[in-house]
């Protein structure tokens, strides 16, 4: 999946910059994960812990905006009918917007590792 086909600034987005902030968040969070301070941070909602979940947080909206806007231009148009993208793929195949973009963001950080 094309990251340019969601954002055409990729790297200046905060989308970019959320995915960034998250892997190093997540490396950080599976250093610890063995330690009390790990789960302290999560219980409290502090710390990487919070950043964490607010960068996961603009992933997720922005891609489920992404998904919303999708599926209004294919029901006012006949442009989704014909598209043969992946996501259009994945839109005709599942129903459930927050399961897709779940399946979004993988893809979308599969191919932001592989690049960075």
């Amino acid at each position: 999946m094309d990251s340019d086909y969601f954002i055409p600034s990729f790297s200046e987005s905060n989308l970019a910059d959320s995915f960034d902030l998250a892997s190093k968040l997540s490396v950080q969070q599976a250093m610890l994960s063995l330690t009390l301070i790990w789960k302290l941070k999560r219980l409290l909602n502090i710390g990487s812990e919070k950043k964490l979940k607010e960068v996961f947080k603009v992933v997720d909206n922005v891609v489920m905006e992404i998904i919303g806007q999708r599926r209004r231009d294919m029901a006012t148009t006949m442009m989704g009918l014909n598209k043969s993208d992946l996501l259009s793929r994945f839109m005709g195949s599942i129903e459930n917007d927050k399961y897709l973009s779940d399946i979004v963001i993988s893809f979308l950080s599969m191919n932001w590792l592989r690049t960075s």
